[in-house]
């Protein structure tokens, strides 16, 4: 010990005569959090800094979701609902297979057919507030980026079993999302005013769509963020009554016609409508029910990087931020924010940070 108090005396004078570049220099915008953990002055978002190992497994969806909420959360109060874990990525990378993907660790809501009540917050140290983790592989993903649909996963869309086609044109069951059906939202599917049956004349071959009939629709997405929630998607966030739910159909028989180049063409041979009646009756009623049930979110978010996140990236990642919890219209038709894909019936926080602090 002696030895090396000497040691380090007798290198003063090089150390505080010389500057080293090489040495991190935390900006001014900054406040260490310990932990490699930092927070910037927007108070909207943190960052985490990661070796460019542990980067490569986040970017092949390896990351260690839980070392990330167990360092992060433990710098702030159980004040969070969800986590924004957003990849210091200019695009999302070649390697990740998806463009967001919800982790759930908490449920206390019945009746939108999950997985039942359950809480494995102590897996991931984050107190038993957090309801799911949400990973963005892209920088921009937040605004750009599936951010609604992830979110919505951690109440829909479970209520029923519906149906898709894989690769190989085999029907599979679509677990978690609305596939072949008229649910038409966040979570796929087409609308039902956007549907043409007994298309060219054949009783079980149909046409449809979510924009309009030609336009075809997705089995698991209708475009990020540039649709809004879908009325059943509503009321499993717990933010319309169920006399509000119209009837659901569900396709199933499925097959794609060959050689067919029009959008959103498909045989089914079998429909099966559910009333909410039905859904209710197999799920339960949601609760909390729209009277009682949450309605103000909190968001903590994360940017997770090698390198230290540049003036420019925190200017992407604020503005989206910003830009996503508005309780208000952004004047853009296409592209809805947390307040305008609830209908202005919930809302989402992300600022406040320095508050929630331990």
């Amino acid at each position: 010990m002696k030895k090396a108090a000497l040691i380090l005396v007798v290198m003063l004078p090089y150390l505080t005569s010389c500057k080293d570049n090489s040495l991190p220099v935390e900006k001014p915008y900054l406040k260490s959090l310990g932990d490699n953990v930092f927070l910037h002055e927007s108070d909207m978002a943190v960052e985490f800094r990661i070796t460019s190992a542990e980067l490569d497994f986040w970017n092949n969806d390896k990351g260690d979701i839980s070392k990330l909420t167990g360092t992060v959360c433990k710098k702030f109060n159980n004040d969070f609902d969800f986590i924004f874990m957003v990849l210091n990525n200019q695009k999302m990378p070649s390697s990740t297979n998806y463009a967001g993907l919800f982790t759930p660790i908490r449920n206390d809501i019945q009746g939108t057919g999950s997985s039942g009540i359950y809480d494995v917050s102590s897996s991931y140290g984050s107190g038993n507030r957090l309801k799911g983790a949400i990973t963005l592989p892209a920088l921009s993903f937040v605004k750009d980026g599936p951010s609604l649909h992830e979110l919505a996963h951690h109440c829909a869309a479970y209520v029923v079993s519906t149906y898709a086609l894989d690769k190989d044109g085999k029907q599979i069951n679509y677990y978690d999302h609305w596939g072949y059906s008229d649910a038409g939202g966040q979570m796929g599917g087409f609308k039902a005013e956007y549907v043409t049956s007994n298309l060219d004349g054949i009783p079980n071959k149909y046409q449809a769509g979510y924009k309009s009939k030609e336009e075809g629709f997705g089995i698991n997405s209708n475009g990020r963020n540039r649709i809004p929630y879908s009325k059943i998607e509503l009321y499993l966030w717990g933010l319309i009554p169920k006399t509000e739910v119209p009837p659901l159909k569900v396709y199933s028989g499925l097959s794609l016609p060959v050689n067919e180049t029009r959008k959103g063409v498909f045989f089914a041979t079998n429909v099966k409508t559910y009333t909410i009646d039905d859904i209710v009756a197999s799920n339960g009623e949601r609760s909390p029910n729209v009277s009682n049930s949450q309605k103000a979110f909190r968001i903590l978010t994360v940017v997770v990087s090698v390198n230290p996140v540049n003036e420019s990236e925190w200017s992407i990642v604020n503005n989206d931020l910003d830009w996503f919890s508005k309780q208000t219209d952004d004047g853009n038709i296409d592209l809805f924010n947390f307040w305008e894909a609830t209908g202005g019936r919930a809302t989402m926080k992300v600022d406040g940070l320095k508050n929630s602090l331990k």
